[in-house]
């Protein structure tokens, strides 16, 4: 299986997936994992004009398609606390719904200045309702919060 990473690689550096590989986006190969970085200025920057492309994160169609697996995305925790709620919307917008159910998940890192890393999972309806992030090992420290995701996808999706 191949996974493709849309933008921000240094965010997901060192992913260990049990039977992936990372293959290039531009390339021929089918996608069955991607992982993108999503920041306040991706989503500003998108726009809702279905006929225009989006140049800021070109190959944003990965998120809406069902051939995917799992699309995870780390997201700057100020799109959570936009008033308006624009950023929001904006955000669950690149996702198709239809085909693809969403779970936020946000962890505290007791190294990080912000004190709170915030995911987005979005795995394919075909695999039925899954509780993804659960609190199953709340006492161990995190170390690597990005692995201990990918380890929780692997035990319940893969």
């Amino acid at each position: 299986m191949n996974y493709v990473i849309l933008n921000n690689a240094d965010a997901f550096k060192d992913i260990n997936i049990r039977g992936f590989k990372e293959v290039d986006v531009n390339g021929t190969d089918r996608v069955d994992a991607v992982f993108a970085y999503i920041d306040k200025g991706i989503l500003e920057s998108i726009d809702t004009d279905a006929g225009r492309g989006d140049s800021v994160l070109q190959e944003s169609w990965l998120l809406r398609d069902g051939g995917c697996i799992f699309i995870l995305c780390k997201i700057e925790r100020n799109i959570l606390y936009d008033e308006n709620q624009e950023l929001i919307e904006k955000l669950f917008g690149l996702f198709d719904k239809e085909l693809f159910y969403i779970e936020l998940w946000g962890i505290n890192e007791q190294e990080s200045y912000n004190q709170l890393e915030c995911y987005l999972l979005a795995y394919n309806k075909n695999l039925g309702y899954q509780e993804i992030f659960t609190q199953d090992n709340h006492q161990e420290k995190e170390t690597d919060i990005l692995q201990t995701l990918i380890k929780k996808i692997e035990k319940n999706l893969l």
